[in-house]
């Protein structure tokens, strides 16, 4: 439970592609198939871009290699994607918007 709650709270600061330019190049780098979606691999590397980009929530999951336990957050519906909707869902659902 502890893990869950600190992994919610690493990932709430890692923004929206809709958000901010940063956060929107870096989903757009990510989707490597361009089809707007990211699926494990791409959402790996969108934590990493964002990571590098000094985004500490980021940097947390990327240093406990907690990049499935992230997707799994942020993925509502389960399918193993996550869309931009999705990350915004996220943001709001956690205090962002």
């Amino acid at each position: 439970m502890r893990t869950q709650t600190l992994l919610t709270a690493m990932l709430i600061g890692m923004a929206t592609p809709a958000a901010l330019a940063g956060p929107a190049a870096d989903f757009r780098a990510a989707d490597a198939n361009g089809n707007r979606q990211l699926e494990f691999d791409e959402f790996r590397v969108f934590v990493d871009l964002r990571a590098n980009g000094g985004n500490a929530q980021a940097k947390k999951v990327r240093l406990f290699k907690a990049y499935r336990l992230a997707l799994g957050k942020v993925d509502y519906d389960g399918d193993g994607i996550v869309t931009g909707d999705e990350l915004i869902r996220f943001d709001r659902a956690n205090g962002k918007s």
